[in-house]
């Protein structure tokens, strides 16, 4: 059975020096806080967006992080955010087994009930998300850490509300899920966190608790979960911030930033414009003369495949009859001399005769028996 510990999610935990450096690799033409920005606005809305088209709270979670993940790795003005929010959710259905065909995943996403322009858009983006998540796709989340937490509090406290208090932690960890939190710190660490900020509403002591648990350990993790609990706090105040409404000012800081990205973003990535469609174009007629060329070639070797049974098997050549020269079969050919002693004019001797690998000694009494030369052959009168 898979764990954290043994999981790839420990891959995706990094230090804050770390985590800088790579959001510094891919800023393109933006400056880092309006990098940091714009990916806010953009997780607080395919949150709210996977809720409105009826995603289960853990597949809005995993989608967040996908692409919270994808961005670390790849620029924002090189990818169509609203393409990838959809192919996140799309995954995500996947990996957290809530099975969705491509047909309702664009009717949900507004594209009709079929897979329109909307759901190929997110079938051509599934494999480039497969790739910039490094096929990692097993997410935990702090919602059953927490479960496990309020389980053993309740022990303490036996008139615990469950139920209420994993309401508001399940609150306070989506308002984490749009900060660095979730790439800082493990899922166990959030749910400490996330409870600690609500211990004091329901008169649990979370610090006794927390060096009773975790003994020697207690210090540093107390350090971690007082750190997460102020961070938690600071989300939930000002997340309606990255969303942008009906009514948000026209001069609004939002307003004014998704204008300017609009600006610098790479055009043959976004949908609304000629040069996305020029290249979608270009690429599906390169697509269409490689599967041309695919369909020529094994035409071809199909046709040649059936000559070949309809000729048969290749009959060998004969060989016309080799005339050896005269002198070569003269010299070849053993003379007979008569002075040579021919087999039975003389006594036959036998020395050292070798046996498949071995010598053995012997003579004519030993393979001919004793009467082949014990008495000469009789005569006759």
């Amino acid at each position: 059975m898979a764990t954290f510990q043994t999981s790839t999610h420990k891959n995706w935990i990094f230090s804050q020096e770390k985590l800088s450096s790579l959001r510094r690799e891919h800023l393109g033409k933006l400056q880092e806080n309006e990098d940091r920005l714009l990916k806010r606005h953009f997780e607080v809305s395919l949150l709210n967006y996977g809720e409105s088209r009826g995603f289960p709270e853990k597949v809005q979670a995993t989608a967040v992080i996908y692409f919270k993940r994808f961005f670390l790795y790849h620029s924002l003005l090189e990818y169509d955010p609203a393409t990838l929010m959809n192919t996140c959710l799309f995954l995500a259905s996947k990996a957290e087994e809530y099975h969705i065909s491509i047909g309702e995943m664009t009717r949900r996403v507004g594209g009709g009930p079929d897979c329109g322009p909307k759901g190929e858009r997110i079938l051509e983006t599934e494999v480039t998300l497969l790739e910039g998540l490094r096929f990692n796709l097993l997410v935990y989340h702090p919602y059953r850490p927490a479960l496990g937490f309020v389980s053993q509090l309740k022990l303490d406290y036996p008139t615990l509300d469950e139920a209420a208090i994993l309401e508001r932690a399940r609150i306070n960890t989506r308002a984490l899920l749009c900060t660095d939190v979730i790439l800082l710190r493990t899922p166990a660490q959030v749910a400490l966190g996330v409870l600690w900020v609500e211990a004091a509403g329901f008169r649990i002591d979370m610090e006794s608790y927390i060096r009773k648990r975790f003994g020697q350990s207690a210090d540093a993790l107390l350090a971690i979960v007082k750190n997460i609990a102020k961070l938690c706090e600071g989300a939930k105040a000002n997340m309606n911030e990255f969303v942008l409404h009906h009514h948000t000012p026209p001069n609004s800081p939002l307003r004014a930033l998704l204008a300017r990205y609009a600006t610098l973003r790479n055009p043959t990535t976004d949908p609304t414009t000629q040069a996305y469609q020029d290249a979608r174009r270009a690429r599906e007629e390169e697509h269409e003369t490689k599967r041309r060329i695919k369909e020529a070639i094994r035409a071809r070797e199909q046709a040649e495949s059936e000559d070949e049974l309809l000729r048969g098997p290749l009959r060998p050549q004969p060989q016309p009859p080799q005339q050896e020269d005269e002198t070569t079969a003269t010299t070849a050919m053993p003379v007979e001399n008569p002075d040579d002693e021919q087999p039975g004019d003389a006594e036959v001797e036998f020395g050292d005769v070798e046996f498949d690998g071995f010598e053995e000694a012997g003579t004519a009494d030993d393979f001919l028996g004793p009467s082949a030369t014990a008495q000469p052959p009789p005569t006759i009168q």
